[in-house]
């Protein structure tokens, strides 16, 4: 949904000053994002439905209003594939390292995953949110709302998940194409445990998830390695981490 927002933005605002162009099309993925995920922090809190289940369920709901979308107006006319006209060159995010695919998503992505971590351990808001996260019976007698707690927190992550998705547009492909996003909410699930639900253990777990996915293919070109053999990894990773906070939960316990 970040990416088919930042995608109407780049399309529509080409006529912006140069420099605002890609600034403007990832702020409208950062709204986009924050409004869709603001939906499902109300059927959190009106039908109690878990809000990883609510956002991972309406991932689908997304793949297809943007399939609908690059079958309509915004795609591009004679295209063999569902995709949208290649951006202008304004809209394009600069490249950190001439000559390669390395862009400034990557300084954005450390900034949030920094701002996160401030926000969540040096904040009264914060501190709201991890007395809600482990107790929301004590956070009700500490005056914490749940209510404005959980829609301020899911407005925040639909803006950091709208922006992920502005950014692969506007600095990957160039364009929206359909089904560019298929999977990533599933990993970032995955690299949040790995992560230890930390904004700053997300860092380390999303480049090792990421050097695996790069390295797959080539991988398979260069010894044969079947590329199937990262998903393999990947949840081995996962279970190992997972059994060794759970050792160490009930360590605490006893």
């Amino acid at each position: 949904v970040g990416g088919l927002a930042a995608t109407w933005a780049a399309l529509g605002l080409s006529a912006a000053p140069a420099p605002l162009v890609p600034v403007l099309a990832a702020a409208a993925g950062i709204a986009a994002g924050a409004v869709w995920a603001g939906l499902a922090a109300v059927i959190r809190l009106t039908r109690n439905v878990h809000e990883v289940l609510v956002t991972l369920l309406m991932n689908f709901i997304g793949l297809l209003v943007v399939a609908e979308a690059l079958h309509g107006e915004l795609g591009e006319p004679g295209a063999g594939f569902p995709q949208s006209p290649l951006f202008p060159r304004e809209a394009w995010l600069p490249k950190l390292v001439p000559g390669t695919d390395l862009h400034v998503g990557i300084l954005l992505a450390v900034a949030a995953a920094v701002g996160a971590h401030a926000l969540l351990w040096r904040t009264p808001f914060g501190f709201k949110l991890r007395v809600l996260g482990a107790s929301e019976s004590a956070a009700g007698y500490a005056g914490v709302s749940r209510a404005r707690t959980t829609i301020a927190v899911m407005l925040v992550a639909g803006g950091l998940a709208g922006l992920a998705g502005a950014v692969d547009v506007l600095g990957v492909h160039y364009r929206l194409i359909e089904g560019f996003s298929q999977g990533f909410g599933f990993s970032a699930v995955s690299i949040a445990l790995i992560g230890a639900l930390s904004p700053l253990g997300v860092l380390p777990a999303a480049l090792f998830f990421g050097f695996l996915e790069a390295g797959a293919l080539a991988m398979q070109r260069a010894v044969g390695v079947p590329s199937p053999l990262v998903a393999v990894i990947q949840g081995l990773t996962m279970l190992f981490v997972l059994s060794a906070m759970a050792l160490g939960g009930v360590r605490q316990r006893t």
